[in-house]
């Protein structure tokens, strides 16, 4: 069966285009971290704030 030219083929393409291009990387006004080079940087990237103090 040929999948490419079904029309429910090309509707989920259509309708894929908003998941893929949601995710933008903000390139005008990166935020830049610096620290510590052992910080290892990306492995914790939220944090949690409890009684005024981040961990």
């Amino acid at each position: 069966m040929e999948l490419h030219g079904s029309p429910i083929f090309l509707l989920s393409l259509l309708l894929g285009q908003g998941f893929v291009a949601s995710f933008n990387i903000d390139a005008k006004r990166p935020q830049v971290l610096r620290g510590p080079e052992d910080a290892q940087f990306g492995y914790k990237v939220l944090q949690h704030e409890a009684d005024g103090e981040k961990w």
